[in-house]
């Protein structure tokens, strides 16, 4: 089993190398602060374990959350395409999206 650590540079290096189907994973955390991000990025049915974080990013694509589990706080994002949150699981979800 790969260490919170190991998870975290792998999700990092897959999201430069325009790696963005995350479906099912769980994840440690997501931050993705003040990134350009061209294409869709999908986190159907993922575990995020720690912070959504998306300040000051910018989706070029479609975001998919539906049926996530985020544990803990969700950021603000421009997303140039659509927002997807079906059925999504989250005890306070704080987000804003601004669609391009």
């Amino acid at each position: 089993m790969k260490s919170e650590e190991e998870t975290r540079r792998e999700f990092y290096k897959e999201i430069e190398e325009e790696i963005r189907d995350f479906r099912g994973c769980i994840l440690p955390e997501v931050d993705l602060s003040e990134r350009i991000l061209k294409g869709d990025i999908n986190f159907d049915e993922a575990t995020i374990e720690g912070n959504v974080i998306f300040d000051g990013a910018t989706i070029e694509g479609d975001v998919r959350f539906n049926r996530a589990r985020i544990k803990k706080r969700f950021g603000y994002a421009t997303i140039g395409g659509n927002a997807y949150f079906e059925a999504v699981k989250k005890m306070e979800m704080l987000f804003s999206i601004e669609q391009q």
